[in-house]
């Protein structure tokens, strides 16, 4: 009995994150006008996700909002992987730092505000857009303050940091050889091989589920006198 229940948990999770996996797919399919990008850009993300701390379902966020933003399907896990280096396996500041890096996309310049947002996760971005221009982090903040900080100074910053040599290089690997990294690693692991099974049943369940909401009404309609009457015998 245990082991039966075991099997049918099991089974519960795995269409579970199946069916996330579909919902996935369904808005990279609208974000991107493509399903052959859309499949592409999912098999990137589940390849990075099988092999880091971050969940599959931070990595899709933080992917649909550089899309949004601006940056290419082509683009997004490069991006990505460059921004969870910074981020040092938090999740919470992956999603700070995409939305920081995606608003400077969208807006072709970096403001004093995004630059903070850096800053605040821990990350030296000033720094290193002094090093990259050979000037001070004072004369960085006054040129940001009259929009002179542009997108390809930040994506400079960002590759020079996270490359070979740069302070955060190899950083999301060296968080993933962690205990806290390595039960990460195996739950999306395990969650993304169970999906990928029950990903086959999918049709079939969702066909019995139309045909169950096609028949509420006339599964209420047999069984209000049935419990009218239970209701009428026990009162």
């Amino acid at each position: 009995a245990i082991c039966g229940a075991s099997i049918g948990v099991i089974g519960k999770n795995a269409l579970e994150t199946a069916a996330k996996f579909e919902k996935y797919r369904v808005s990279f399919d609208t974000l991107l006008q493509s399903q052959e990008k859309s499949k592409k850009l999912m098999d990137e993300i589940t390849k990075y996700a099988a092999t880091t701390p971050y969940a599959m379902e931070d990595l899709v966020t933080g992917s649909q909002r550089l899309l949004a933003f601006g940056i290419g399907a082509n683009e997004v896990v490069e991006k990505l992987s460059r921004l969870g280096d910074l981020s040092m396996g938090d999740a919470e500041k992956l999603g700070r730092l995409s939305l920081a890096f995606g608003k400077v996309r969208a807006k072709g310049k970096a403001s004093m505000e995004e630059l903070n947002r850096f800053t605040e996760a821990g990350v030296p971005l000033l720094q290193e857009l002094a090093k990259n221009n050979n000037t001070t982090t004072n004369a960085i903040m006054k040129m940001a303050s009259k929009g002179a900080i542009g997108y390809k100074d930040i994506e400079k910053a960002l590759v020079s940091l996270t490359s070979e040599g740069g302070q955060f290089y190899g950083m999301t690997a060296k968080q993933g050889q962690t205990l806290e990294g390595l039960f990460s690693t195996l739950n999306d692991s395990w969650n993304i091989a169970t999906a990928q099974l029950a990903e086959g049943f999918i049709p079939q369940i969702k066909q019995v589920c139309n045909i169950l909401i096609e028949n509420v009404p006339k599964i209420l309609t047999t069984i209000t006198p049935i419990i009218n009457n239970l209701v009428d015998t026990l009162s």
